[in-house]
Order: C-alpha cells, then structure tokens, then sequence
C-alpha cells in the first residue's frame, strides 16, 4: 500500500528542542556564529514545547516564505535571537528525553515577535576585544551616496579610489563620470556587506556573533551580556529593564 503521508506533514516523535551540532561546513555555525550545544528553543517566538517538530517548523516557514524565520537560542542561562534563510538539516540534533526533561522546567522568556521588526547584526572583535557592529541588512546610503558610506564606515581605500575613479572620468567626460557613479551606487548597494566585512578582516577584526534585533545599540547591549570583554568603539548605553526583557534573562 502505497505511504499516503504528505511531505509536510511533521515527524512522529515528542515535542524537543535541537541542540546545534559542530563543524566548519554548518550553517548555524559558519554563518550564524553558533556554538555548539546552543539549543534553538523557538521559532518566530513560538516555543520548541508548542512546536511538533522544530525543524520541521522552520522548513515550512521558508517554504512559505512570508517573513523571516527567527530562531532563538538558548546559551547557558541567557536568550538571543538570529534570523536564518536556510533550513536546519543536519545542522542540529535532537535532545533525547533524559535531555529534555532536565531543561523542561526552564523558564524561557515570554517574547511576542514580529520577524519583519528585526534585522541581523554582526559582531566583530579583534584579539584584545575592540568590537563593532555590522549591519547586515545593509544600508541605503551605500546604494544612494557610496563616497559618505565609505566615511561612514572608515574604508579609506575604497574612498580614495572612488574619488580618483570619479574626478579622472570627469576630466575625461562629465557623462561618463556620471555612468561610473550609477554603476557604483548598484556595486557597492550589492556588495556592502562584503566590502564591510573585507574591511574588517585588514584591522585584525572577526565575526564572532550574529544577532538579530532592531537596532545597532540593542546589538551591542545583547553581545556585550553574553561577551563581556568586548569594547566597542561607539559604545551606546541601554535601559536596564529593556537589556534584560531582550536577551532574555532567566
């Protein structure tokens, strides 16, 4: 007889956060910044309790496609989010019921979400903690006026060579420095993220975290909760009770 179950139909087992697996290749901790043992204990705010399977929750949500998918991530006795564009996999495990039953009583934050309020942010730090915020979302300035983001984000060299490119087209011919200027507005609204995080790596600087949230300071407050020897160079303060409704202390 043939197997009538529909493809979307979630797996026959009990209700389990995943716990993230380790390797190089894993999209939760290449590109997400995951460690492993992380345990990813909602979706969209949608705890892993009220969920039949968490993977399967997350596969159906890009599939649809309608907003994107938060994941929030249980760390030691602290919570943050990340927002994900591919699917799990086997990029996480399952907890086995001895595992479960010692986090059931935990008492997770109770967050409300609205995915498309947030955005992904990069942390980046250099071996004595000098840290600073990416937006990884990108940035409408780099798409309108490259030469002040360039400023903006302190990439002398990609502005010494935007202006030397510009001022010898238009000695050449004022039209062609406008056509250049177009094709750079495009290039670097494409490439900001990229050209960003090339930046970084020239000073010393890695991505150590991802996290998503609605607002550079909120990053910064949130990293700084969970690495507390990161300096950042544009340091901004946050309200206490806010801080802590955020990450989610528990």
């Amino acid at each position: 007889m043939a197997d009538t179950k529909s493809d979307n139909t979630p797996p026959d087992h009990p209700p389990s956060p995943l716990r993230v697996r380790g390797g190089a290749t894993s999209h939760l901790t290449q590109f997400l910044m995951l460690k492993p043992k992380d345990l990813i204990v909602a979706v969209n705010g949608i705890s892993w309790k009220r969920l039949a399977c968490v993977a399967h929750a997350i596969k159906i949500l890009l599939e649809r496609d309608t907003a994107p998918v938060v994941l929030t991530i249980l760390r030691g006795e602290k919570t943050f989010d990340v927002i994900t564009s591919a699917e799990i996999n086997r990029d996480a495990q399952r907890l086995s019921q001895e595992q479960i039953n010692a986090i059931s009583e935990s008492r997770l934050p109770a967050q409300s979400h609205n995915p498309s309020a947030l955005g992904n942010y990069a942390i980046f730090s250099d071996m004595y903690g000098a840290s600073d915020v990416v937006d990884l979302q990108g940035s409408l300035l780099a798409m309108v006026f490259p030469p002040l983001w360039f400023i903006s984000r302190r990439l002398w060299e990609a502005l010494a060579t935007a202006i030397c490119l510009l001022s010898t087209s238009f000695v050449i011919n004022p039209s062609l420095s406008l056509i250049i200027y177009v094709a750079m507005c495009i290039i670097v609204g494409r490439k900001q993220v990229h050209l960003i995080q090339a930046g970084m790596r020239r000073e010393g600087m890695y991505k150590v975290m991802v996290l998503a949230t609605t607002s550079e300071s909120k990053a910064q407050s949130i990293a700084l909760q969970l690495h507390d020897k990161l300096t950042f160079r544009f340091a901004q303060r946050e309200d206490t009770a806010t801080l802590e409704s955020e990450i989610g202390v528990l």
